[in-house]
């Protein structure tokens, strides 16, 4: 039997003529299908991928489409207010130029009512804190609105413009506030600590320690960040991984979310970067630093702040393009950076070695050092009073300071090996994370243990508190557990 195979083969030195007529028949015909086979599944490829072209063709569409009315509304939403509070404020300016042939005004008591009503609330600004700024924005409305029907005489206008300005000033105030509030104070548990006990065990696929957990806005995901350079989205529900972040190349060693929506991460690599958790994308690289970034916060107007073991903080504006990094602290005092926290809007307490530096923000200068730790700090806690700060060390213990008096109030001891996170769990009660394994409850008021909680079987490295009070704890057992 002739093989076909080998007649068709360039190499083969059968000839044609030599061939008996059933094989050369039989030889075309094989051709001739096999000729129509290719075509046929040549056009079958082309059609299919015409179908797969145009498929994603419409999906990038769609997806696009979703993307751009998504960006527009949050754009809408976040301008809507300034607009309409700027529009406002120049309509108010507008009407209230005095006009020549005006007869002069009467309303002083109407101008003396507002001159009232502005210095009660600026004279009670401290107190003015829980604000939300919807009653902000309604109260100037109703000022608006009533101004808008009332024409004044030079005198009047200056005077109540100069209120008004007062009145701006007074909100803009209030807005660094609120900020201040909800970048440094996290809710408070109303459960029970002596109850707690561990509901639910998220085993990661991280492949080293886990240094941070944080929860988005409605809480269903959450995002932890890890010693293997990886930051990964969670669905709190499922356990499940929804998308994992990589350009690190180590260490990610705290990562925030930024007021605007995004994230920001520091890392051992010396790069702070920021991200768009949503999109799972990088939008930019903050380069700089020569040594560990292990510290972020976060000022008013995107300004972030970032501390390293360079012994350097870093202010770096995110509104600009090209010259992002705006300023560079140093000080002979100051030692590696691994925590700081906001005092006020114009102090802060960095964790300096062993020591805690007390800065004086505009200045850039270092004004107090409180001293007592033995070893490197690995937390600070400032509560609402802005007045009690609690710091963490590698000393194994906690200290509790008096910011009027910059004097330490007492000192917390129990763990048996590093404290690395502080919380305040309840009024009164405190909540620590340690490379003992543990978890311990303090009273403030005595500084004694009065809870612990064990599970994890390698250092609990960070702790937090969801809205409900949950308590939520990870570290180098690279698991993220939730205790209620």
């Amino acid at each position: 039997m002739v093989c076909l195979e080998d007649l068709i083969k360039p190499e083969s030195e059968k000839k044609l003529s030599e061939l008996k007529p059933e094989q050369r028949q039989e030889m075309e015909q094989y051709l001739s299908k096999k000729e129509d086979n290719t075509k046929k599944f040549s056009q079958k490829i082309d059609t299919e991928t015409d179908k797969v072209k145009n498929w994603l063709k419409e999906l990038k569409e769609k997806v696009d489409a979703e993307l751009n009315n998504l960006e527009t509304l949050i754009t809408e939403n976040a301008n809507t207010f300034k607009k309409e509070f700027r529009d406002n404020y120049e309509e108010l300016k507008t009407a209230l130029q005095p006009k020549k042939e005006e007869i002069q005004g009467s309303s002083v008591t109407t101008v003396d009512e507002l001159k009232s009503f502005l210095d009660t609330r600026i004279k009670a600004e401290n107190d003015m804190q829980d604000m939300k700024f919807e009653r902000i924005y309604d109260n100037l409305q109703d000022t608006l609105k009533c101004l808008s029907m009332i024409r004044f005489n030079d005198k009047q206008s200056t005077e109540i413009l100069d209120q008004f300005d007062k009145l701006v000033s007074f909100f803009i105030a209030v807005d660094k506030l609120s900020f201040y509030k909800k970048n440094v104070y996290v809710p408070l548990s109303k459960k029970n600590y002596n109850s707690l006990t561990c509901t639910q065990t998220i085993t990661t696929s991280h492949k080293k320690s886990i240094y941070k957990v944080i929860f988005m806005e409605d809480e269903t995901e959450f995002v932890t960040c890890s010693d293997d350079s990886t930051i990964i989205v969670w669905n709190l529900k499922t356990g499940k991984e929804i998308r994992t972040l990589t350009g690190h190349t180590d260490r990610i060693w705290t990562i925030i979310k930024l007021r605007d929506g995004r994230f920001a991460s520091a890392s051992s690599d010396q790069k702070v970067r920021i991200w768009n958790v949503a999109k799972g994308s990088c939008e930019r690289v903050l380069s700089g630093h020569t040594g560990y970034v292990c510290a972020l916060m976060e000022f008013p107007h995107s300004i972030i702040v970032s501390g390293s073991q360079d012994k350097s903080l870093k202010f770096w504006d995110l509104n600009e393009k090209d010259k992002v990094l705006k300023r560079t602290i140093t000080d002979p005092k100051q030692g590696r950076i691994m925590c700081m926290t906001l005092v006020s809007n114009d102090q802060m307490a960095v964790g300096s070695e062993k020591d805690i530096q007390i800065y004086n923000v505009e200045e850039g200068k270092i004004f107090k050092t409180l001293t007592g730790h033995t070893a490197l700090l690995r937390d600070l806690l400032i509560l609402d009073d802005n007045v009690t700060l609690f710091s963490g060390s590698d000393d194994r213990s906690i200290k509790m300071w008096n910011l009027t008096t910059y004097t330490q109030v007492r000192t917390f001891t129990g763990h048996n090996h590093s404290a690395n996170k502080i919380h305040l769990f309840s009024p009164g009660v405190i909540v620590s994370a340690s490379d003992d394994y543990t978890i311990k409850f303090w009273t403030t008021d005595k500084g004694e243990c009065v809870k612990t909680l064990s599970g994890h079987t390698g250092w609990v490295i960070y702790c937090t508190i969801m809205n409900d009070g949950t308590l939520v704890t990870c570290g180098a057992d690279k698991t993220v557990k939730f205790w209620s």
